[in-house]
């Protein structure tokens, strides 16, 4: 890597702003994925209890069914 030298201070400005700027979509971009995630474990676990409940029904309609 090739090193940088800052000429004046207006230059020094214009790069840490433009650091700053790339952190912030950095940091952005990881939120974006974090929230992702959470929605995508909280489907899941939408997911499981909607089967759970599938399944008790099954079990309720077996019984009845054993009695039919």
């Amino acid at each position: 890597m090739e090193e940088y030298k800052i000429k004046s201070i207006e230059e020094g400005i214009k790069v840490a702003k433009e650091i700053t700027g790339s952190i912030a979509t950095i940091t952005s971009a990881i939120e974006d994925g974090a929230n992702g995630v959470n929605g995508a474990a909280e489907r899941t676990q939408s997911l499981v209890m909607d089967m759970e409940k599938i399944n008790g029904q099954m079990e309720e309609n077996e019984g009845i069914a054993v009695l039919l």
